[in-house]
């Protein structure tokens, strides 16, 4: 059995517990809630020794990171197959357009709302227990869902309603999730561990919607939702592994919303994760809604069953997996400013190819592409944003950023409602013409920002919030 020994730092704030620095110098250790001060690139950069595998799965190594992968594996498989049933449950229920749109948007109302929440707990509490607790009360909305399929009193509403109860758990579990990774890699594999984050929903995302679907023909419904009832229960079980149990105790000091407005000030005062922020809830907004419309574009333009609706999730998936992998096997991001950009037109102009598709097989080429752009914008922005925000704020700012999931769908229910009126393809091409368009203009006046130079070094919290303006990055 791996043994690890555990250095217990204690202040009148709070404990944090962290894996023994080893034998380095005492002033050379690090303690794992500190984001280290040297950030020059031959501090920062991983070797390239190793070859493609050596590279690709080096943050592996790392155990409390492999637990968590694990996990993402897990409830990842969990996700892909409760939106899967759900989607398709609402269409079987409803020929309008609209309460797909509702649903989504059921879902997005808490966790826009509570994400903020969720990102001052990860700077308050311990991320590894919050992040588990969560689960359980998604494997609890799971439950209620299956229970209600399977004495058939399953209506429309209940699913709005618990569909919103997910929505309200996701919004704790993802900036909880991400703001751990840190603590559980070396800064050198944090990009890495990122890409790997990614790996891990993108390989259940191929595979999990064709599963879903095909479960969804055989076993139904009810079953598919006992599954995910126990998925959440195992992931909730794996979470709990984790050796690793940090806790910030600067954010406990103050009230809840003194801490999200210290969030919300550094937001503000950095035009860099400013700029990271609102770039990133625009392209949710415009170009990720396409996705939730597959389970249209598979009854109404395609004319396939569930395992054609899942083929083509599935799709979508495969240039997820191939962007994540390529992205992992990467020792750093050169240029990111200006490779974020150039992704946000890639992904328009995937999305703009689904769109004109007439076919099923012609849409599969515009899906991957518009899947592994997809992939690739939200790692390389969560990437840049690890990299330089210092720990005491990464929950807080993680939390703002991923408010993009609570707005994606708020996006799917304006698409639906466009769509009932000029039509599923005609919607489609004008959100990739729209995002391509903004990566065009972002490319000519966003100059500050392609310049942006990933190791240098970041203001302090304490600089930042004190100061009276804005500060570049």
């Amino acid at each position: 059995m791996e043994q690890r020994r555990c250095v217990v730092d204690t202040n009148k704030r709070g404990v944090t517990i962290r894996p023994d620095a080893g034998r380095l110098p005492e002033g050379q250790r690090r303690r794992s809630t500190d984001t280290p001060k040297d950030s020059s690139p031959s501090a920062t950069t991983p070797s390239a020794s190793g070859g493609f595998g050596g590279r690709t799965f080096r943050s592996l190594r790392h155990r409390d990171f492999r637990v968590l992968w694990v996990g993402i594996l897990i409830i990842s498989s969990g996700q892909w197959l409760e939106q899967v049933a759900i989607s398709w449950q609402v269409v079987k229920l409803t020929s309008e357009f609209y309460w797909v749109g509702v649903i989504a948007a059921a879902r997005a109302v808490p966790t826009l709302l509570l994400t903020p929440i969720g990102g001052v707990l990860a700077d308050r509490y311990d991320r590894t227990r919050v992040l588990a607790l969560s689960q359980l009360g998604s494997a609890l909305c799971a439950g209620v869902l299956a229970s209600l399929s399977f004495t058939h009193s399953l209506a429309l509403w209940h699913l709005i309603a618990l569909s919103a109860g997910f929505g309200a758990m996701w919004a704790v579990n993802n900036p909880n999730r991400h703001a751990l990774i840190p603590h559980l890699v070396p800064r050198e594999d944090l990009m890495n561990a990122i890409a790997l984050n990614s790996t891990g929903f993108n390989l259940t995302r191929t595979l999990g919607p064709v599963i879903g679907g095909a479960m969804l023909a055989v076993a139904g419904f009810s079953w598919v939702f006992a599954m995910v009832f126990a998925i959440y229960l195992l992931v909730m079980l794996t979470t709990l592994n984790i050796r690793t149990h940090t806790a910030t105790t600067t954010a406990i000091t103050q009230s809840v919303a003194q801490n999200l407005m210290a969030g919300l000030q550094y937001v503000r005062k950095n035009r860099t994760v400013a700029t990271l922020v609102v770039m990133g809830w625009f392209v949710v907004i415009i170009g990720m809604p396409y996705f939730t419309l597959l389970a249209l574009f598979a009854r109404d333009i395609y004319h396939v069953s569930e395992r054609g609706y899942g083929l083509l999730l599935g799709c979508t998936g495969v240039g997820s997996i191939a962007a994540s992998v390529f992205l992992a096997s990467r020792a750093q991001v050169r240029n990111p400013g200006t490779l974020q950009i150039i992704i946000g037109l890639a992904l328009g102009i995937g999305i703009i190819l689904f769109g004109l598709a007439p076919s099923f097989t012609l849409a599969i080429p515009g899906l991957i592409l518009a899947g592994a752009a997809s992939m690739m914008y939200l790692s390389v922005n969560n990437t840049i944003l690890q990299m330089i925000l210092p720990d005491s704020v990464r929950g807080r700012v993680m939390g703002l950023m991923m408010m993009q999931f609570g707005l994606m769908p708020l996006g799917t229910l304006l698409a639906t409602s466009i769509a009932d009126g000029i039509g599923l393809q005609a919607t489609v091409i004008a959100m990739g013409s729209t995002l391509a368009a903004v990566a065009l203009i972002a490319m000519h006046f966003l100059r500050d920002f392609r310049k942006l130079d990933l190791y240098a070094k970041q203001p302090e919290v304490e600089t930042m919030l004190a100061g009276k303006g804005p500060v570049g990055t």
